[in-house]
């Protein structure tokens, strides 16, 4: 593919485009003196308690999350040790500031093995966020589908280069010009949580992760990162593979050459997220590259060629471009199956790495490499089906296990609960029930409907129970009992008893009162609150003595010979294992769809008979059936010719 030139006004830029090793520091620029920006998070969602809360210590909210329960806030220094020690409040940080990390640039696609997947899949249909500097206008990038800016809601231009360059490795379009990225087919979403200095807050990086998954991304890749730890940006990323997004992000630039010690920074570093470490074209790890155990995966970061600002191209090096290897390599495989979990794609790229022979603190699993990765999707490929699920009304709805796809023959349990005020009322589509937890099998794809009613303030409620074995439909809808329904001031609701094997429905009684027929049917006129409780009573039935109710059938030997007799004893009992004498069983051998014998035995007093058989020389070999019938009662049993 040719390679545009560099344009001249970019060589001192080039020149100085040295790596951004991650800073951290309180944030204070944009707060009043006095008054500090930081995050916090609660015990649970905030509501009316927790903002009360942050009124009385003079704290400002400048930011909320959707899938985290934290905010960001400005307030007066003297109140964070105050704050601190509240029981609503589960943590207190402040908003630490993040900078791009290294610039460095890709030769690295090929070294992956992209271009041998791509007549089978080029990441089409996934989407993969890029939370760094934004993403610049290029001829060579796909247009930016969705687009954020967490830094000052500006824009989500890139003034840097540094998130233009990543998404190029990632995305840059396999056209005739200029470079391509690892999947040049995915759809691309920003998010600016780095100023165009290269720099951010854990609270920008935090809302960019919540603005992602709110979005839908598939993959998010943050070549970013910092040295010290943020719970908030840690239970962003939980939350976020927790909905089935992958993330990947650099290891960071903290490596020394002899590869010693921990320095991986984060959020790479969180147990959700994928660190990728940094290789050079001689699958070495690069001199600059952090170590570690939370090394996942190698990818290539030194001299990677990639797209720039003001449409053009720039080399740079750094953890920074290997992880958008890794994040394209991801939109691969993940194309190749949109049924699998972010789990599943996380471990196919685990299990194909290439070994490069280096510690695994070095390497991780090893090199991420799309041809192995994309070939394991298709020599596994299960067949996986869809669930969507909808919700009418006020409520939600919890699946075991989440997942928007599932391998068939997934049993998935489905929970809905109402909201205050609201009620359950039946579940339509694909499963149809007015029990509010159900669980389906993932045969096909399914969509369900989860129907909330608003509870009446002033109508009546239908408590429907029963006593003994048997279902109850609510208007022609099985529920599960104890069931309440609320209902207006004269709602006629019908009430269907249907009783159990072995169990009779006996009578209605709504409010005490015996009501209805023998059929279970009634119509409750519901004019106030009422009661309906239906009565099953247990069918008891005793055979009389002397009605045979077991037999049994064996042969003397498991195996016989040609030219052998099988002696055959049955036993005819009534229900309390006594004998019974003087009545004829029929006898049947068979091997196949042959009938070697047929014999009748009259019991004698303790209800035995006994038959032989011959086997006759020629007989088939294998296995023998003989069954027994006494009137429709039957038995059987086998053995063998050798």
């Amino acid at each position: 593919m040719p390679i545009k030139k560099f344009r001249k006004n970019w060589l001192c830029l080039i020149l100085v485009f040295a790596m951004f090793f991650m800073m951290i520091a309180p944030v204070g620029a944009a707060v009043p003196v006095g008054r500090q920006s930081m995050l916090i998070g609660f015990h649970n969602f905030p509501g009316a308690a927790e903002h009360a809360l942050l009124k009385r210590y003079g704290a400002t909210v400048t930011r909320e999350f959707s899938i985290i329960p934290s905010v960001e806030v400005d307030l007066p220094a003297h109140a964070i040790s105050a704050l601190s020690r509240n029981t609503l409040i589960d943590y207190i940080e402040p908003n630490f500031e993040f900078f791009a990390i290294e610039q460095t640039t890709p030769w690295g696609i090929n070294r992956i093995q992209a271009p041998a997947v791509w007549d089978k899949t080029t990441g089409s249909g996934v989407i993969v966020a890029v939370l760094d500097t934004g993403v610049g206008p290029h001829t060579d990038l796909p247009a930016v589908q969705s687009a954020t800016n967490t830094i000052d809601g500006s824009g989500n231009n890139d003034g840097h280069g540094h998130g233009t360059h990543v998404a190029g490795t990632v995305a840059a379009l396999n056209n005739t010009y200029g470079v391509v990225g690892a999947a040049p087919l995915v759809t691309l979403y920003s998010a600016k949580v780095l100023s165009d200095s290269g720099s951010g807050t854990a609270g920008s990086v935090a809302a960019g992760i919540d603005w992602a998954a709110q979005q839908g991304a598939n993959i998010i890749n943050m070549s970013l990162g910092s040295g010290s730890s943020s719970q908030t940006i840690e239970n962003a990323c939980n939350a976020a593979y927790s909905q089935g997004i992958l993330l990947v992000a650099a290891a960071g630039n903290s490596g020394n050459r002899r590869g010693t010690g921990d320095n991986v920074i984060y959020p790479a570093k969180y147990e959700s997220v994928i660190a990728v470490a940094a290789t050079d074209s001689s699958d070495k790890r690069a001199y600059f590259s952090s170590t570690g155990p939370a090394v996942e995966l190698s990818a290539p970061g030194v001299s990677i060629l990639s797209t720039y600002l003001n449409n053009g191209y720039a080399t740079a090096s750094g953890t920074s471009m290997a992880s958008p290897h890794v994040a394209g390599v991801a939109a691969l495989v993940w194309a190749a199956d949109k049924t699998q979990s972010n789990v599943a794609v996380r471990q196919i790229l685990r299990d194909t790495a290439q070994d490069l022979g280096m510690a695994a603190n070095h390497q991780g699993y090893g090199l991420v490499r799309a041809d192995l990765a994309v070939a394991a999707v298709n020599a596994t490929l299960p067949t996986h089906y869809s669930l969507t699920v909808n919700v009418e009304g006020n409520g939600i709805v919890v699946a075991d296990p989440s997942s928007d796809t599932y391998s068939s023959g997934t049993e998935v349990t489905l929970t809905a609960t109402a909201t205050d005020g609201w009620e359950f009322t039946r579940w339509e589509g694909d499963f149809e029930s007015a029990d509010p937890t159900i669980t389906i099998t993932m045969n096909d794809n399914k969509t369900l409907t989860a129907v909330f009613t608003e509870i009446s303030q002033t109508g009546p409620t239908l408590t429907v129970n029963k006593v003994g074995d048997g279902t109850v439909e609510v208007d022609n809808v099985a529920v599960t009992l104890p069931y309440v329904l609320a209902a207006t001031t004269s709602t006629s609701v019908e009430l269907t008893a249907v009783a159990a094997t072995n169990w009779e429905f006996e009578k209605w009684e709504v409010d005490g009162n015996e009501v209805g027929d023998t059929d279970g049917v009634i119509t409750v006129e519901m004019d106030g609150d009422k009661t309906a409780i239906a009565y099953f009573k247990e069918i008891q039935y005793t055979p009389p003595p002397g009605d045979a109710s077991n037999i049994s059938v064996e042969t003397d030997k498991p195996s016989y010979s040609w030219n052998s007799w099988v002696n055959i004893t049955v036993t005819l009992t009534d229900y309390s294992g006594v004998g019974i004498a003087g009545e004829t069983v029929m006898i049947t051998v068979m091997q196949g769809d042959g009938t070697y014998g047929s014999y009748s035995v009259i019991t004698g007093d303790n209800g035995v008979g006994i038959v032989r058989h011959r086997i006759r020389r020629n007989d088939p070999k294998g296995t023998w059936v003989v069954e027994a019938n006494f009137n429709g009662l039957t038995e059987d049993t086998t053995f063998q010719v050798q």
